[in-house]
């Protein structure tokens, strides 16, 4: 699964190179610019409940009740989509004048219905522990992607892309279907949920959508508030060029803490163990994401030269905040919010989010309208350092009020 998960970054990543380097810069812009609108309304995907059967299925694994909570994920999640679909072509009428970017979000809508299919169906074999099933419909999923827009952006531009996206969703998610070998057990009696149960499943779901939504904001606004307050497709496509290599990096420290997390949860309750380990990993992750932030900021017009060409050279200073972003973010702000979240703290997290989210919202729109682009990329370097100051204050009073272990001579 760890594989498969690097794998689909890196694809991900020179896929996003590819439609740089094949897409004019207007078009990478406009693409850009319509796809950081859906995933606002993808933040919202199925009410959460990929999250709450991941929850609920791995606690009743060897229960009938399993069945019960996918199918009333799979009811809720569905039907909650495909309201977004019609609220994504309603609202596309309001969001923009352009007919043009209108009919790129009204071909676009159905991405979170078919999104949703998919995702369930890996979280299922998440719960099953169906690890080389989930791994490879995670690689089939992204190749097929891969090969699939680059083919639709040389031949058929963005209508290309966005055809070709639906393909490779639809046709793993049919692929994973026939590799569904619990599914005439949805169709089978299954026990009744109580209220109470259902209740609590759609609390956790919408929960943990709300905190997993407000972190995300982070990244995607200030491509949205720049295609409104600037309105150039140009000057977007740049600063979102300057944001693929800081970003996707990120990858490294989440995958440095999917390996650890299970240890911090069960060392949970020592406090020496705690503070040790985590100035450990604050001492081993943050040296290799300062040598990875330096080698991008000292060569930084030619990872820009080399990646995306010399049409993107303006992206250059943009390129070089946002390094100094990704070093603040992946050493102090993602691992110690993932080890708050194993101490079982999500509403600190919840709390933080909130906090960093409206300050990201007040800076976008301030320091956009006075310094453009470059205004963006500080707002996001200045809520990345808040976020890791909060989450590390927050991490080390927790693990103070741990009491101290008895020592018996």
């Amino acid at each position: 699964m760890l594989g498969a998960n690097v794998l689909n970054k890196v694809l991900s990543f020179l896929s996003s190179i590819f439609l740089v380097r094949i897409l004019s810069k207007i078009d990478y812009g406009t693409y850009s610019y319509v796809q950081n609108i859906i995933t606002f309304f993808i933040l919202s995907n199925g009410l959460g409940v990929v999250s709450g059967f991941l929850q609920f299925g791995s606690l009743y694994r060897n229960s009938e009740k399993k069945y019960s909570y996918f199918k009333l994920a799979y009811t809720i999640g569905l039907i909650f989509n495909l309201l977004l679909s019609l609220i994504i072509i309603g609202s596309s009428f309001f969001i923009t004048n352009d007919s043009y970017i209108r009919l790129l979000l009204c071909m676009m809508s159905l991405v979170p219905f078919f999104t949703l299919i998919f995702e369930l169906l890996q979280v299922y074999n998440q719960v099953e522990r169906n690890n080389r099933l989930y791994s490879v419909l995670t690689t089939v999923n992204t190749i097929t992607y891969v090969v699939g827009i680059i083919i639709g952006a040389y031949f058929f531009q963005i209508y290309g892309v966005i055809i070709f996206n639906y393909i490779a969703i639809i046709f793993t998610s049919i692929y994973g279907l026939t590799k569904f070998k619990d599914i005439d057990k949805l169709n089978a009696r299954l026990p009744k949920l109580h209220l109470k149960e259902s209740i609590a499943f759609l609390k956790y779901s919408v929960t943990t959508m709300i905190n997993n939504s407000i972190s995300f904001l982070v990244y995607i606004l200030d491509v949205f508030l720049i295609g409104m307050i600037i309105k150039d497709m140009s000057i977007l496509a740049t600063y979102k060029t300057a944001t693929i290599i800081p970003f996707a990096l990120n990858f490294i420290p989440s995958t440095i803490m999917i390996f650890l997390y299970p240890y911090f949860v069960e060392h949970m309750k020592e406090k020496k163990w705690l503070i040790k380990n985590y100035k450990n990993l604050l001492l081993f992750n943050g040296g290799l994401n300062f040598i990875i932030a330096i080698f991008l900021i000292f060569f930084s017009k030619l990872i820009i030269r080399i990646c995306f060409g010399n049409e993107y050279l303006d992206a250059v200073p943009l390129f070089i905040i946002l390094s100094v972003g990704y070093f603040v973010t992946s050493t102090f702000r993602i691992p110690a919010g993932n080890i708050i979240a194993s101490l079982g703290k999500v509403r600190i997290n919840l709390l933080i989010s909130v906090t960093v989210g409206v300050l990201n919202i007040v800076l976008d729109i301030a320091l956009i309208k006075e310094l453009g682009s470059v205004g963006a990329a500080i707002a996001t370097l200045s809520v990345f350092i808040l976020s890791g100051m909060l989450t590390n204050y927050c991490l080390f009073k927790i693990i103070k009020k741990i009491p101290n272990e008895i020592s018996y001579k």
